[in-house]
């Protein structure tokens, strides 16, 4: 998938009314963009990649959008995982002899 189209099935798969409004072909409105990426992000199943450069003020427009419009509010919760079920914590501390 390309561009557009990879957004737009990311996006379908925040929602059931999404994701049925996509495998009907319709389009989603901006705000239904918006909504869904904010929902994908808060819940974990979308991981925005920003490319830029600080040095030449490249992408910084970009970087502040994508913060004011879909990362989490600090209100925000994810009750969804717990850091305690992540598989990178060792289950056991290592002992070395």
């Amino acid at each position: 998938l390309k561009g557009k189209a990879f957004i737009q099935e990311a996006v379908a798969e925040s929602s059931d009314e999404l994701l049925e409004k996509f495998l009907n072909g319709e389009s989603f409105t901006d705000n239904e963009i918006t909504e869904g990426l904010h929902k994908g992000i808060v819940s974990r199943e979308i991981v925005p990649v920003i490319l830029g450069a600080a040095t030449d003020m490249i992408g910084i427009n970009t970087l502040f959008h994508m913060i004011y419009n879909y990362l989490p509010d600090v209100n925000e919760k994810n009750e969804k995982k717990k850091v305690d079920d992540c598989i990178c914590q060792p289950k056991s501390t290592p002992s070395f002899n």
